[in-house]
């Protein structure tokens, strides 16, 4: 069970360069409101390990109470990069699923 506004979870996602990747976020109640951020780093630099959502490569946002919210991105560069899942509203699970190509 989540609260609004909760980081649901943080999960890293390993792909080599240029693979394309879609995540998932689907809420268990109509009530829930996902917003999804991807984020990158360069492991040379010390200053992007942490960073803002405003920085975020990609995200999703925006369809509302009770939908799903999916981004794609394909990755520039092998690595690992970090999935954030924020529960902006209602209270519930979700499952989150990455289907790559």
């Amino acid at each position: 069970m989540t609260a609004p506004n909760d980081i649901v979870t943080v999960r890293d996602m390993c792909v080599p360069a240029n693979t394309k990747a879609t995540i998932t976020a689907t809420p268990s109640d109509p009530s829930q409101d996902a917003e999804l951020f991807l984020m990158a780093s360069d492991p040379a630099q010390s200053s992007t390990w942490v960073q803002p959502r405003a920085f975020a490569a990609a995200k999703a946002g925006g369809q509302g109470p009770g939908k799903a919210e999916s981004f794609t991105y394909t990755a520039t560069a092998g690595g690992c990069y970090g999935v954030v899942l924020v529960n902006r509203a209602g209270s519930g699970s979700y499952t989150l699923t990455l289907a790559k190509s």
